[in-house]
């Protein structure tokens, strides 16, 4: 997964700028939204390599607990 690793890539290089440790569940939300989100399709037609209608999620932030 491309996205992923030039992701992960620039992730290492900001933590290490900042002198910070990698934060597991960064990672793992990054991934997690990399892979709900990117859809291989055909934009003209709407339809995935199956056929199937393309689905797009829609996300909203959520008040932050503290």
């Amino acid at each position: 997964m491309h996205m992923y690793r030039l992701f992960y890539q620039e992730y290492l290089r900001q933590m290490g700028k900042y002198q910070a440790s990698e934060k597991k569940k960064v990672v793992k939300s990054a991934l997690t939204i990399l892979k709900v989100n990117l859809v291989q399709g055909d934009a003209l037609t709407g339809k995935n390599k199956n056929g199937d209608d393309i689905i797009f999620s829609e996300w909203t932030l959520l008040p932050l607990k503290r």
